[in-house]
């Protein structure tokens, strides 16, 4: 016998599929309507129905020896599965009709009579409806009687002295019915209820297998090839403040990220992973808004980021952080600039941040360049984590020239919205230019429980943990930089962050 124990591959697909089928569940609430409003208007124009019911009794020729009696047992058996079939052929309804006075089409007649017999029973079982207890008594009666008489027709031998081997009969007239045989209404209703539900969660199930959207971070993770390094829900502060890590630090949706850190940091442990790319399918996937975040956790941690806005065409990573990208990467590749001169400090400190410079004519070609290499190198040497935010995979393909670069890319991608088409064609342009995607993030998920968090965390602190502005001294800092980053009037000491919106 198979065990019915789901290995957790096919217990976690069966619980996306349920999932998904849950998450139609207004299509199933439509449907158990529709049924049982429909069922209902059928229960109220249909005309009641009465059912009544003779039995008829099939017995062989008596015979005197025991072996001749059982003969003939075995043989009323066996005429009774053909006599079944034979109550309602069209030469029954005949005869019974010309004894009711021809007043019901044979055809009719056929409909309303049905017979059936147990197993191993020679007794079979005629029921007849009618639209009154008399009308279907009647019937029943017409074909009790005419029945036995087509019967011995059917079995007597041609001989004049011949007898039927088998012959049937009436064991009883029958009775009048007392109540509608139809179901009630609250039966009706109630099975109609059954048959939406089932009906429903049909078109669900349709419904969801023909959803393309990615649904969880298992799902994703299994279409890349990639660990799951987290998910981030949705959370109703984004549009105000993208900067959760930063703006709410005990918060769930914090928590969130600080998992993904550590998940970050134990990517392929014996292999240490500096230089990382972080892009996504589409724009809007939510990519520079969770860049930023675990920005801010890993430098919170202790280590020393640099966080690059690599976006050269549409730079958005230090809008959001409120920093200028007037000088950044563009301006250090085309050697205007010195690499310190160019990085700003963020948060007093916290961490650094390279902006992207001019928007050049040429992104492509500037990212996959020998000086961005160089670069590239450098800041490998000076810094524990370097973040790179990249274009979008599928609109350029500046994504996969920063990766040439990098010691990995981080695919990150939004629930509900980023597509199974969409993500297969992104980490195939990645793979074919020898990117490894070392992990994948799932943005704007349902919301978790906070329960169980704010449980833990209201028991362990009275009151909110103050998080000292980290001093980077002049002996661990990362870059040797001027007092004052250009253009930076307010950044190092305040932050000022307008129009925010998750990137």
């Amino acid at each position: 016998m198979r065990d019915l124990n789901l290995r957790p591959s096919e217990a976690h697909s069966l619980r996306e599929t349920i999932v998904g089928i849950a998450q139609h569940w207004i299509v199933i609430l439509i449907s158990i309507v529709i049924v049982a409003a429909a069922a209902s208007v059928a229960w109220l124009i249909r005309p009641d129905q009465y059912t009544a019911t003779v039995e008829l009794y099939v017995s062989a020729h008596a015979v005197d020896t025991p072996q001749a009696a059982y003969q003939g047992a075995q043989l009323s058996e066996q005429r009774v599965t053909s006599y079944v079939e034979l109550i309602t052929s069209t030469r029954v309804a005949t005869e019974v009709g010309t004894e009711l006075g021809n007043t019901i089409p044979p055809a009719e007649l056929r409909e309303r009579v049905s017979a059936s017999s147990a197993n191993n029973s020679v007794i079979i079982a005629i029921d007849a409806i009618g639209a009154t207890p008399e009308d279907a008594v009647a019937l029943a009666n017409a074909v009790g009687s005419a029945f036995p008489r087509i019967v011995d027709e059917l079995e007597r031998p041609s001989s004049p002295a011949g007898i039927a081997p088998v012959s049937v009969k009436l064991v009883a007239p029958a009775q009048l019915p007392q109540s509608p045989s139809t179901l009630s209404l609250a039966g009706t209703i109630s099975l109609a209820i059954l048959a939406g539900l089932v009906l429903g969660v049909v078109i669900a199930a349709a419904i969801n297998a023909a959803d393309s959207r990615i649904s969880s971070i298992q799902q994703l993770s299994q279409i890349v090839s990639a660990p799951p390094l987290g998910s981030v829900s949705a959370h109703s502060s984004a549009e105000a403040g993208p900067l959760i890590t930063h703006d709410d630090p005990q918060s769930h949706h914090a928590e969130e990220y600080r998992q993904i850190r550590t998940a970050l940091q134990y990517i392929d442990i014996d292999q240490p992973h500096k230089v990382l790319v972080f892009t996504s399918p589409n724009p809007q996937d939510g990519k520079s808004t969770t860049v930023a975040n675990i920005a801010i956790v890993l430098a919170a941690a202790g280590h020393r980021v640099l966080l690059v806005d690599a976006d050269l065409r549409r730079p958005r990573l230090t809008h959001i952080l409120g920093l200028t990208s007037a000088v950044g990467v563009t301006t250090i590749l085309s050697g205007q600039v010195r690499t310190g001169n160019a990085v700003q400090a963020w948060g007093g400190g916290l961490f650094d941040v390279l902006g992207s410079g001019a928007i050049p004519p040429n992104p492509s070609e500037l990212l996959s360049s020998r000086q961005m290499k160089t670069l590239m190198d450098e800041l490998r040497q000076r810094y524990d984590f370097v973040l790179l935010d990249a274009p979008p995979v599928l609109p350029v393909t500046d994504a996969t020239a920063a990766a040439a670069h990098a010691d990995g890319v981080i695919l990150v991608s939004k629930c509900g919205s980023t597509r199974v088409p969409q993500i297969i064609e992104a980490a195939s342009h990645l793979q074919a230019a020898s990117a490894r995607i070392l992990g994948v993030i799932l943005t704007m998920t349902q919301a978790r429980s906070r329960k169980n968090y704010r449980s833990y965390t209201s028991h362990t602190t009275n009151s909110p943990i103050a998080h000292p502005t980290p001093v980077v001294s002049h002996e661990h800092a990362a870059i040797d930089r001027p007092a004052t980053a250009p253009n930076d009037n307010s950044a190092t000491n305040r932050i000022h962050r307008p129009d925010r919106r998750p990137i």
